[in-house]
């Protein structure tokens, strides 16, 4: 049976490992990002990082927020810096594996016509 990647590739994953220092050096794992800047982060839009949101790849929190005077209710979801480095770790060892097939394509028939 044959090896076959997931077929979605993003333009961060060639990059993965200088958003991973990028985000290592500004802060705590622990620190909880809003929407916007974890896209800034990364170079990509708020609604490319809500749709990473759903499709699980990022887990996020939403809190509830009452602002006063009207009292509207606003939700603030926010991300976890580690949340999001463990996304861009596993985005790099994606491309590492895509790049390793690509460069060697026979040894993936061989073990498969075993």
């Amino acid at each position: 049976m044959k090896y076959v990647p997931p077929a979605r590739t993003y333009h961060l994953d060639s990059r993965a490992d200088q958003l991973i220092a990028i985000g290592e050096a500004a802060g705590p794992t622990s620190e909880e990002l809003p929407r916007a800047e974890v896209a800034r982060w990364l170079g990509t839009t708020s609604t490319w990082v809500q749709q990473r949101e759903r499709e699980g790849e990022l887990i996020s929190k939403v809190e509830v927020i009452r602002k006063p005077p009207t009292f509207r209710l606003q939700y603030l979801p926010t991300i976890k810096r580690g949340n999001v480095l463990a996304f861009l770790r596993k985005r790099r060892r994606l491309a590492e594996t895509r790049q390793r097939l690509a460069e060697k394509p026979e040894t993936l028939t061989q073990s498969s016509a075993r």
